[in-house]
């Protein structure tokens, strides 16, 4: 019940991966490009936070720090999701890659069937 509870706290929640740190960044400013390059009309006031992930292990490469972003409705959240197959389709971000902000046991279970259970193709759905 702890675990349903804590994955009903990230359902507005994605995390990107594959975006270069780039000095005086600022995250907003990169979903925003991403989400107009797949023709979502979507602007500040759509998020409640975006800021990258902090590392997980000291020494960590920080050029690829996640990106978590905070979407104030769940609607403008799915819609980001669903485009997430657009994005791949654009060279400049066909390393990005769009996923759900799962609570660690929620991810472990997720990265063992996409490992061990010989599927095309698992994806989860929030």
């Amino acid at each position: 019940q702890a675990n349903d509870l804590e994955q009903y706290s990230k359902r507005k929640d994605l995390i990107l991966y594959g975006i270069p740190f780039k000095q005086n960044e600022n995250a907003y400013d990169i979903v925003l490009e991403l989400a107009a390059s797949v023709e979502l009309q979507l602007n500040k006031n759509d998020f409640y936070a975006i800021h990258r992930l902090p590392l997980s292990k000291p020494g960590k490469d920080k050029s690829r720090q996640a990106i978590i972003i905070g979407f104030l409705r769940f609607t403008d959240r799915n819609d980001f999701y669903a485009a997430r197959k657009k994005l791949r389709q654009i060279d400049r971000y066909k390393d990005v890659f769009v996923n759900e902000h799962l609570t660690s046991l929620n991810n472990r279970i997720f990265q063992y069937a996409k490992q061990n259970l010989n599927k095309q193709q698992v994806f989860t759905r929030n």
